[in-house]
């Protein structure tokens, strides 16, 4: 037991706390772009919290300061800045606090609160970001996605102390936390971005086998490593040392192995499919004030003069960002000046496939509309679409609608359960109404190839763009608008996990971003970037297109499905185990 913290440690940390809760909400009331400034208002907010009602918890200082080296080993380890390997020994500060910690007065709360600071440190360095785009969007992703992760934790916590014996309390905090990450693919609070399996995204070379199990095969990579320490790290110096080197041969053996497999499907890997020509375009306008205050003429004459710079005669697609153009109406799309010069563009090259990403809406009477939450102008209902298209030579065009969406910025989650909380999310910056979206994915088809049309968010998604390998989709277009996290590693990331779908799917991807990176990656998860962050630019490269079938894609997240089952049988032995020992006393 260390000795307790005097107090005047207490009011510096509350000092430091409220002066950076301060400095940082100045310069986001201030500022037009925040860039990092997120950064230090949402650890401002933490430590005035900690030290002002918590106190008594920050004064165990290891507990503290194991919970604090998990978040910050968490962070490291996330792609940008991608020291990959710290994700392998993240959890184990957290694990021994939470062994120190069992049998001890109030242990579920003090698990839950050591594994909401660990988790909220993690969210807030890996991805303040995400405030840039909108504030409720941030506060949205940073502190609920912590809560989840720290009940999830404490979750594991209750139901592990029931269990004795066997292999099944160390299968929980794996089956629970893969369980939890499933869910965050598939409700309207979906936010996969720190899913574990994403941490390989920097080295794709290292998780060839994501074309069998998906990212979630990464997922359960990390916490066997993990656990493994743990053990080796907890039988360390004990007078019977056959259990530790049994755990230290595991380990060696779990780390090292799927390495092994990786690299040598990396090295024998060869790309795939008949090559196609593609074009892309990087625009370079800033979101939050120029894009959609500039008239559509001018933003059309600088994506003709950069898309003239690259085209040939033998260039099969063209890219353009998400909502390029815009907003226009559906279906009136052919009244559109900016539309019939598009149209014309592929006119004159017969061969080409120009995709874009366009701002676009549906008006519905009271009689033909779908189901949802539309805003309303008189007896006319708009729904409001963030589309692609696709522009071929004397054919009319094809459209795909964006269907997963940013909770906060582009979602209400949950609106028709909170209702009350309508005023309040507008007036930050929320998001309000339903968007038009579709059932499942499209790819679209062309002449030399079919294209899986990906808009933004939905390039981190692995089970949905399986939707698109399934619909006929040879290769991926990914069509995103980077500009809105401002030079941030939002952009670096989301491009990185790109190259995750890429190895999952065995298809090239291709990104044309406006303001981020515009890239080209192979079936192995290489990558090369065409331009700088805020850098307009144009390029073209040769892709291969085929029609490979991934084992993943045929079968899916068949791992998280496993951890579902396993989660439940843990639950069930751990509530009859509670029930018998109520019995017996």
């Amino acid at each position: 037991m260390t000795d307790p913290l005097p107090n005047t440690a207490r009011w510096a940390g509350l000092v430091i706390g409220v002066l950076a809760l301060c400095i940082s909400g100045y310069q986001l009331f201030h500022l037009p772009l925040w860039s990092y400034w997120p950064i230090p208002f949402f650890l401002g907010l933490w430590l005035t919290y900690i030290f002002l009602t918590r106190w008594k918890y920050v004064q165990e200082t290891a507990h503290i300061s194991r919970a604090s080296l998990t978040g910050l080993l968490l962070y490291l380890a996330f792609p940008d800045p991608g020291i990959t390997p710290l994700v392998f020994v993240a959890f184990v500060p957290l694990f021994l606090v939470t062994r120190d910690l069992y049998g001890r007065p109030n242990e579920g709360r003090r698990v839950f609160f050591y594994a909401f600071h660990a988790f909220y440190l993690w969210n807030a360095l890996s991805t303040f970001w995400v405030m840039n785009t909108a504030f409720v969007a941030g506060l949205t992703a940073i502190g609920l996605n912590s809560f989840f992760m720290a009940g999830v934790y404490w979750l594991a916590f209750q139901t592990q102390k029931r269990l004795t014996g066997g292999v099944l309390p160390w299968l929980v905090i794996p089956a629970y936390w893969t369980a939890f990450e499933w869910l965050h693919l598939h409700w309207d609070l979906a936010w996969p971005w720190l899913n574990l399996g994403n941490y390989f995204a920097a080295h794709p070379a290292w998780v060839q086998w994501y074309s069998y199990t998906g990212a979630f095969g990464g997922a359960v990579w990390v916490w066997v490593v993990n656990i493994l320490v743990y053990v080796l790290w907890t039988t360390r110096g004990q007078e019977n040392q056959r259990s530790f080197w049994k755990t230290a041969t595991w380990l060696v053996v779990m780390l090292i192995a799927p390495l092994i497999i990786s690299i040598v499907q990396y090295n024998r890997y060869e790309e795939t499919g008949k090559p196609i020509h593609v074009a892309v375009v990087q625009p370079n306008f800033e979101p939050h004030y120029d894009k959609f205050n500039i008239p559509d003429a001018e933003q059309l004459e600088r994506f003709l003069r950069l898309s003239r710079s690259v085209l040939t005669d033998t260039t099969d697609y063209l890219i353009f960002p998400e909502t390029s153009f815009g907003p226009y109406p559906s279906n009136f799309l052919d009244d559109q000046p900016v539309i019939d010069s598009l149209q014309a563009l592929v006119n004159v090259h017969p061969r080409l496939h120009l995709l874009t990403g366009l701002s676009s809406y549906m008006m519905y009477t009271a009689e033909n509309k779908p189901p949802g939450d539309f805003d309303q102008y008189g007896d006319k209902f708009v729904a409001q679409e963030n589309s692609a298209w696709q522009f071929t030579a004397n054919e009319p065009p094809s459209k795909y609608l964006k269907s997963i969406f940013v909770p906060g910025a582009e979602l209400f989650p949950f609106k028709r359960f909170l209702p009350f909380l309508r005023p309040i999310v507008k007036k930050l910056g929320g998001a309000m109404g339903d968007w038009g979206q579709q059932e499942h994915p499209t790819a679209f088809h062309g002449q030399s190839s079919n294209v899986g049309p990906v808009i933004c968010y939905e390039s981190i998604f692995g089970q949905y763009d399986i939707g698109y390998v399934l619909d006929g989709a040879q290769w991926l277009a990914v069509m995103t608008n980077d500009g809105w996290w401002d030079n941030t590693p939002g952009h670096r990331q989301h491009a990185a996990l790109a190259r995750l779908r890429a190895v999952e799917l065995r298809k090239d991807v291709v990104r044309s971003a406006n303001m981020g990176w515009c890239s080209y990656i192979n079936q192995r998860g290489d990558i090369q970037v065409v331009n700088a962050y805020g850098e307009e630019a144009a390029a073209q490269q040769t892709i291969h297109v085929n029609d490979t079938i991934t084992y993943y894609a045929r079968i899916g997240d068949f791992l998280a499905r496993i951890a579902l089952l396993i989660s439940g049988l843990a639950a069930i032995v751990a509530i009859t185990a509670k029930y018998r020992r109520k019995e017996q006393t």
